[in-house]
């Protein structure tokens, strides 16, 4: 009798059980923006669509003086490398060296096609316009000094750091933006950071409208 309650009752313990232990170790998608990344964190991304963006938080962000919510000051670092479309490398210390991964520079909301070997082509081969948007970053960026502004999350999983680029310190166009409008690349948002959602929404929605590059 005894053995036959035990049987019972071992399925609903170990359900229970491990249903307990995935609440404990289930991961904070919140990080502290100051503190370097760890291994557990993990960037949550999506493709855009036309849904409202969530508002952002401002609480303790620096001083905006009239920049639109959510954002901190430009910071402006010269250029020491060009990785890819969407990818640059920033001298964001003013040393002269890069030191990665903080200062591999990842656009903020858009994605442009590989020119390199890695999960996404693995076959290494450059997809069709990633050269041609690799060359727009470069001209636009290579050996100069740009303006980087940040959205609520500074860096990704891999370390890099998050941001639109800008040959201004004050207003312009970003060089994600320029991308995006040439057909160079597709919107890809990554959460928590939405600022800008919309404008970039209509400007690959324009650039499809006029079947330029990937459209």
């Amino acid at each position: 009798m005894k053995k036959n309650l035990l049987k019972t009752l071992r399925k609903p313990f170990l359900w229970v059980l491990l249903l307990f232990m995935g609440i404990i170790l289930l991961p904070n998608d919140w990080f502290d923006l100051t503190a370097p990344p760890t291994p557990t964190q993990q960037t949550q991304y999506h493709e855009s669509s036309s849904s409202n963006p969530t508002k952002i938080a401002t609480k303790d962000l620096p001083s905006r003086k009239g920049l639109p919510e959510g954002f901190t000051e430009r910071k402006a670092c010269r250029v020491l490398k060009i990785i890819d479309g969407d990818t640059i490398s920033c001298d964001l210390n003013n040393n002269g060296v890069i030191e990665s991964p903080n200062e591999k520079i990842r656009f903020l909301q858009v994605d442009t096609p590989e020119t390199k070997r890695s999960k996404q082509n693995p076959t290494g081969k450059a997809q069709p316009f990633g050269l041609e948007a690799q060359a727009y970053t470069q001209k636009m960026t290579e050996a100069k000094v740009v303006y980087l502004e940040f959205d609520k999350k500074i860096r990704d999983r891999y370390g890099r750091t998050l941001a639109w680029v800008y040959l201004q310190a004050k207003g312009g166009e970003s060089v994600n933006a320029g991308l995006l409008k040439l057909g160079l690349a597709k919107v890809m948002i990554y959460a928590p950071n939405y600022a800008h959602q919309n404008e970039m929404d209509a400007i690959q929605a324009q650039a499809k409208a006029s079947k330029v590059g990937l459209w």
